[in-house]
């Protein structure tokens, strides 16, 4: 049975709005451990394509069953961040999302106390559990990333497995948690995606 694609549109941190028509050309990716994005190409006369004259997500969704279900692939969730395109022709316009896992910039590591002597925040023998939950909730009590969850905790990865390995490891103030959470797969202590907005 052919695989289906749809595309529905989200207000920021919120419900779905609706469906986008037909699309003239559509290019996503999936990575683990790295940001996604997508390129969509559209008629922007046809109903529903102002809903991307705003802020927005774009959630890709896929069926393998005729349409009869629908599940949003995985990092299938992208941001209208701005409003521009390329004009392909009169009818067509092409516009770049990038993936939702670009909101983690948006999480700075801003705790100045209990530093070293070298001006950095330490994590001692911390799992990566630890780390990401600690820093994502700093930020979301501050008023950041509303709509992110997570999976996991600081005692199980989000499939329910016990975290095995443990580091000790020192940020400076003004990093990125997706600055954190890229070196910590980089160094093989997790994999990482996003399911809709949970991380």
């Amino acid at each position: 049975m052919t695989t289906l694609f749809r595309y529905l549109v989200y207000a920021p941190n919120g419900p779905a709005k609706g469906q986008l028509p037909r699309i003239i050309n559509a290019e996503f990716s999936s990575p683990m451990n790295e940001l996604s994005a997508a390129t969509l190409e559209y008629n922007p006369l046809e109903s529903n394509w102002d809903f991307l004259n705003y802020a927005c997500e774009l959630g890709v969704e896929m069926s393998v069953d005729g349409g009869a279900t629908w599940t949003e692939i995985p990092n299938g969730r992208y941001l209208r961040l701005s409003r521009e395109y390329e004009r392909m022709n009169p009818k067509t316009h092409k516009m770049t999302l990038p993936g939702y896992g670009w909101m983690l910039n948006k999480a700075i590591q801003w705790k100045t106390t209990d530093l070293n002597d070298d001006g950095k925040r330490p994590f001692l023998s911390a799992n990566v559990g630890t780390i990401i939950k600690t820093l994502l909730d700093e930020a979301q009590a501050r008023g950041t990333l509303p709509g992110m969850t997570y999976a996991f905790t600081t005692a199980v990865d989000s499939a329910g497995a016990a975290w095995n390995k443990v580091i000790t490891i020192y940020y400076e103030p003004g990093l990125s948690l997706y600055q954190v959470l890229d070196n910590l797969a980089q160094q093989g202590l997790c994999d990482w995606r996003f399911q809709g907005r949970q991380l």
